[in-house]
Parts: C-alpha cells; structure tokens; sequence
C-alpha cells in the first residue's frame, strides 16, 4: 500500500467527499471488509518494520514518523477510518514526538492501557495531559538524564495499577558518559503487581525492592554503580524468586563486586532457571564464572550471549570461567549441539614488554543459514537452520607494536578445548583477521582441524593463507595424521586468487593424493578470476563454482 501524501498526515478527521464516493460507490470489496478483518490489518501495518524506500541516510524525523505513518492506510475511505477511530487499541502507543497526535490518541484510546515514552525533549504542557491519564499506562521508558529526577518526582505521588512494562534509562546520548548514577525511590510503582518486564540502565535499586517479587518475565540490568551492586546473596534472591517465570535476563556490568572465596557455592546449591529461554551476560570472566557456579540453565533456554573483557590475556580467571560455562548446564550443551561455528575478528599486534594483550569476546549461539554448497540448501529449503555458535575475537589495532602471539593462541585453544564440539559440519572464518599470528595455520589444525565432522570451510581474504597451511598438514602416525579430515567442501570469499595459485592447486594436490580429496569448490566475489585456471581445478575438485555459475 502507497502512504498518504505528506499534507494528509496532518491531525484530521475527515476526508474528501471525492474519495469517500469513489471507494464506497463503486463495486471495490475493501469498502465492505468486516471491522474485525480491517483493525488486523491497522495493528499489522502499525507493527510493520519501517520501509524507508530507496533512502541511503535517515534522520530522526524518518523514525519518528513511523509511530504515525500507519494512519495513512486507514484514510482508504470513511468506513476504513471509522473502523479505525472507534477501535481503543489501535491508538494506545502515543507519540510522545508529536503532541498534537499524542493529545488526539489519548481521547481515541479511550480506556486502553498507554505505551508511553518518556524523552528531555517532551513538552511540559504534554506531560501534564499524559500524568492525567497515569492510571492507565501499561508500558512506561524514560530515556535521558535532565528531567528523570523531576519525572521520578512526579511517579513518586502517582499510582500505576496497569503497569506491565517498565524502562528506565538515565542516559543521554549527547552528554559525557560520566553520567552521575541515580537512585529508585523504593516507593515508586508499589502497586505495579502485574509487572512483567524491567529495565533499568544507569539506575541504582534497593535489591529487597518489590519489583523484584512480581511475576518478571523479561529483567535487564545494566551499568550499576560499583558501590550499589547486588551480592551474590542479593542476586541469588531475587533469582530465586523469578526462576520458574523469567524468560529473558541480561546483565551487563552489573555483576557483584566479590572475591572468588564468596562467590563460589556447593556444586548441589545452584538455582535453576527454569523458565529461562534467552541469557545474555557482559562482565569480567570472574563474574561469569560466579553467575554459572550459582545458577544453572534448563533446556528451556534456546540462545545465550556472553562479552567478555580480558585484562592481560587469558589467565586463571579465564579459565575457570570456561570450566564454568562449559558445563552442560550451562553452555556446554550449545556447543556440542552446534553444527556450524562462525569465528570473526581481528587481532593485529600486542604491547611491548611480557605483559600479556587484553582481548575482547564474544561468545554467542546463532541459527546459521544452511550454506548454499549443500546440495539440499536454502534453495530448497529456505526454512531450514543449522544450530551455531559464534565467536568474536578483537585484540589491539596497532600495527606497529611487536608481534606477540601468545595470548592469542591461549585464548583460542583454551576456548576450544573447554567444550565438546561433537557435531561441527560447517566454519567459517570469512571474517577473522589474524595478522598478528602468522602461525595461526597450526592452530587450526590442532583444534578444529582435528574435528572429523566438519564438512565445510569458508575463508575470506585474512584467513585463507593460514586455511591453505592447515590444508597441507599431514603427519602419518601422530594422533591428527591429516586436518580438517571430513572435509569435502570449500569456500573462499572476496580472495584475489590470483596471487594464491600455486597454493590453493598445491593444498587440492596434497588432498587428492591423501586419498581425503575436495568435491566441492567455490569462489564468490574473489578477484583474479583465470578460466583457463578454473578449468583445469576441475580436474582436482568435482564442482568448481565461480559466483555461483559452474564452470
């Protein structure tokens, strides 16, 4: 459907009469659609993600008018706009950005509960008229620092029975990230007993506060003073009280401050999250390694998201948070399920001295698309997902420090070797960057490399040389006599192969001759394309494709 002309989004009510009569008169069935059929199709068009067109650049205005773009379709005539008027719900969510709309919605709202956005920039006379409707709100954010005392101020002598969801945030994007932490009034939302999401950012609580006792299903913590972080007492607590309703918890630098004496429990006293489906964590591994000794995942938990900072390289603490998270009950159970792993990231030099690199990581599931080198792929099977992993690595940017490859190599295999990664069929490594690594090659073959399951490989320009080292390793009689021993499939992205000949016909050589050769090979968006080259891999590889034609 084409929006409305940009002077029909204006605050309206009625329409041409040359239009009503067009749609109403002629024979067009949209005229005539049941009022059920019509409020479906206004609450998929309002809930629609944003269609921007050919734009290249957005400017706040394009989202804004996302909140009341949708009207637009209820103007096809004046039964569709009257379905749409007299249905509360579809005008409940306010937007805050355009006062005259908001004001308009809360009357059309009539009694449904109000999605309100709370912003520095909000007119006070709009304030005013949406605190007169207080009663009725049943989603609540306030984003910023300048006005959030004064908004808590207002909360503080106001009732929210219909509460459900609440965010807080006391940032702002234009100021300093030294933002001075505030603190929950413990009387705020008392009577919210129907409270199922909560977020706070920047916001100190009482960790005995009753939001905490009601029936959350969503909890996100973020970036909690050092003074006013929960024990791991507190935390276990509040846990205990949600875990048979929380489906969703991030945490991010929100950890207990402890030492490692207190934040460890008996292996038979940990909390199971019973009902938890999605975990997200962000903190020092000490930290995740106290959250996973007090708390356990069911199999009700589909997707798990770790960032961890490491100070100095891999340690002692890095490596009890992996005996920690490698537990079946607690992420161990992603990893031997995952059947493809994708490992991206850069690591392109280290400080001077012996002082080992600090590292960033991320460990995450994923879904990854079947890739399109299957015979029974996403061509075919567009619905079908393998269940993955993936890995980011980010070291430092400087590329005129000496080389140190060390912590990155404790790093890897360390990863590695805490998990069982019983049924890998496919990684890819199109975008990893190991410069600062020239050996890397052998690390792959004692770690993946050694997996006889996996079947496929894709390599991007950073990572196919050390890929081609791995590819020629043969040892006959050590405990890996040849890498990557399943793999029967290759893919290399954005590679100039033209620099790289020798190597790749010298690797497929080596295969062939160790009776472990290539069925499939494919380059897409590489450089160098030779077809007199190509062809002749055709007779080391059964199927060479080039940008997905078969040469």
């Amino acid at each position: 459907m084409t929006k409305a002309p940009k002077k029909s989004r204006a605050l309206d009510t009625t329409s041409s009469n040359e239009n009503d009569n067009r749609f109403s008169s002629g024979p067009h069935p949209i005229s005539k659609l049941p009022i059920e059929i019509l409020c479906k199709i206004f609450r998929f068009t309002r809930s629609a993600p944003p269609n921007f067109g050919s734009k290249r650049f957005f400017t706040p205005r394009d989202f804004r008018l996302v909140k009341i773009d949708w009207i637009a379709v209820s103007r096809v005539c004046q039964h569709w706009r009257l379905a749409a008027i007299n249905e509360p719900s579809l005008w409940t969510d306010l937007p805050t950005f355009y006062p005259k709309w908001t004001m308009e919605m809360l009357q059309r709202s009539k009694n449904a509960g109000l999605v309100v956005n709370f912003y520095d920039t909000l007119d006070d006379a709009l304030l005013t008229a949406i605190f007169d409707h207080i009663l009725r709100i049943a989603e609540l954010t306030v984003k910023g620092e300048k006005r959030l005392k004064k908004l808590m101020d207002k909360f503080s002598l106001c009732s929210t029975p219909r509460l459900e969801k609440l965010c807080i945030e006391n940032d702002s994007h234009t100021s300093s990230e030294n933002i001075p932490p505030m603190r929950l009034p413990n009387s705020l939302f008392s009577n919210a007993v129907g409270l199922k999401h909560l977020k706070l950012i920047r916001i100190d609580i009482d960790w005995q506060s009753h939001l905490f006792s009601r029936p959350l299903t969503l909890l996100e913590l973020g970036q909690i003073s050092p003074s006013a972080k929960p024990t791991v007492k507190e935390l276990r607590s509040i846990m205990q009280r949600i875990s048979t309703t929380l489906q969703k918890l991030t945490m991010r630098n929100a950890f207990p401050i402890e030492n490692h004496a207190s934040s460890r429990v008996q292996s038979n006293d940990p909390i199971l999250l019973l009902a938890l489906k999605r975990l997200t964590l962000g903190a020092k591994p000490s930290e995740i390694t106290s959250f996973f000794n007090n708390f356990i995942l069911s199999d009700n938990t589909q997707y798990a998201d770790l960032y961890m900072y490491l100070e100095n390289g891999a340690g002692q603490d890095f490596t009890g948070m992996l005996a920690a998270a490698g537990r079946r009950e607690a992420l161990g159970r992603f990893v031997s399920d995952a059947q493809s792993v994708v490992i991206n990231g850069d690591v392109v030099g280290t400080k001077k001295g012996n002082k080992w690199q600090d590292f960033e990581l991320k460990l995450s599931t994923a879904e990854a698309p079947l890739s399109a080198l299957r015979e029974d792929g996403p061509r075919n099977h567009p619905e079908r997902q393998l269940p993955g992993l993936e890995l980011n690595i980010h070291g430092p940017f400087s590329e005129d420090l000496p080389i140190t490859p060390m912590p990155f190599r404790c790093v890897f295999t360390d990863l590695f070797n805490a998990f069982k990664w019983s049924n890998v069929r496919e990684l890819a490594l199109t975008g990893l960057d190991i410069r600062a690594y020239p050996d890397f090659g052998q690390v792959l073959v004692t770690t993946f490399g050694s997996l006889p399951t996996v079947e496929l490989v894709a390599v991007g320009p950073k990572s196919v040389n050390h890929f081609l080292d791995a590819l020629s390793f043969y040892s006959p009689g050590s405990r890996i006599p040849i890498a990557f021993e399943g793999l029967t499939k290759i893919s290399m992205v954005s590679v100039n192969i033209q620099s790289r000949l020798d190597e790749i016909t010298m690797s497929l050589l080596r295969r062939e001759k160790r009776i472990a050769p290539i069925q499939k090979l494919c380059f897409k968006d590489c450089r160098g394309k030779i077809n007199k080259y190509l062809k002749m891999l055709t007779e080391l590889v059964g199927e060479v494709y080039w940008d997905d034609v078969k040469i």
